[in-house]
């Protein structure tokens, strides 16, 4: 039976050793990914949730997200 010599032998296994690092670490970054994406839609509906909740409250209006004021949306198209 034919052999490869032992340095072939090592270098065939420490690429497939480091391609198979590469995959795994591209699943995990796949997989942390998927839950970055999950969490971004989560909290972009609890936003979406709060706005209908603020407009229910004090109608359509436009808020500076760094002070708190708000004018409404038909007395602040120059603005």
């Amino acid at each position: 039976m034919n052999k490869l010599t032992t340095e072939e032998l090592q270098t065939l296994r420490e690429l497939n050793q480091s391609v198979s690092e590469l995959k795994g670490a591209i699943s995990d970054y796949e997989i942390k990914k998927y839950y970055a994406i999950q969490r971004i839609m989560n909290e972009a509906s609890r936003l979406n949730s709060f706005n209908e909740e603020i407009e229910a409250k004090y109608g359509p209006i436009n808020v500076n997200i760094e002070t708190g004021e708000y004018a409404s949306q038909e007395n602040s198209g120059g603005q």
